[in-house]
């Protein structure tokens, strides 16, 4: 089984999430997408990783691609210390996508297993939770999902649809409130391929451990842990040791 990582500067917090990954499927193979800009993944080879290096824009050169959304919001994204974080971590998402040649299971960086994944199933496009971001706009949880990569070519489903995207479209549009996963859902949902998980019989979810803490108070995020990483990973300790 395959797992992948999109790491943000949280090397401590992946480190405990490879660990839980190997507790519970001692075989699995771990992928590792590395956007850092300043506390990049160097511990690769402790848990022999496929490592992906884009800290430098090597395999999608973000300033490039935003440019392409000439009503990107940044002035918003700017002040809310965002920075087009679901964007960037959805077209991370399509990358690997088209770049994984098996289906895989996704991770937050900020999570850790409770227990082994079960409830992959190659006749959905997608094993996930979901999560109401506003009214009714859903999205699936990327903190934990199966996606089958092969199904996404066959029906043509993108994850990543910058129409369809927090912080490249216009605030005053429905599109606004799409958060990763959000235009994924939509389509899978179109084409009746999504399972539903509880994701917390599976995981423990820090919340948002990439994020600038001081940004994340600034705009009330009350999802959050109040833990620092720290205590939060003693707390539980028994999931990656």
């Amino acid at each position: 089984m395959i797992f992948a990582i999109v790491h943000f500067n949280t090397p401590e917090l992946t480190t405990c999430l490879c660990a839980s990954i190997k507790k519970h499927h001692p075989d699995a193979s771990i992928v590792i997408f590395d956007n850092s800009t300043s506390r990049p993944f160097t511990n690769y080879d402790l848990f022999d990783i496929t490592y992906f290096d884009n800290t430098k824009g090597a395999l999608i050169d973000f300033d490039v691609e935003l440019r392409k959304y000439r009503n990107r919001d940044v002035r918003g994204q700017t002040e809310s210390g965002c920075r087009f974080g679901s964007a960037k971590h959805s077209m991370t998402i399509e990358w690997l996508c088209n770049n994984l040649s098996e289906n895989f299971v996704l991770l937050d960086s900020d999570v850790l297993l409770k227990k082994p994944v079960d409830f992959c199933n190659d006749s959905y496009v997608c094993c996930s939770d979901i999560i109401q971001i506003y009214k009714d706009i859903y999205r699936i949880k990327p903190m934990i999902a199966y996606i089958n990569v092969k199904q996404m070519q066959e029906k043509k489903i993108h994850f990543f649809d910058g129409r369809r995207m927090h912080g490249l479209v216009p605030t005053n549009t429905r599109y606004h409130w799409y958060d990763t996963g959000a235009s994924f859902y939509e389509d899978v949902l179109r084409v009746k391929g999504l399972k539903r998980i509880n994701s917390s019989d599976y995981i423990v979810h820090y919340g948002c451990g990439s994020w600038n803490r001081t940004a994340q108070r600034k705009v009330g995020n009350s999802k959050c842990e109040a833990l620092t990483f720290k205590a939060w990973l003693y707390k539980y300790k028994k999931l990656w040791t």
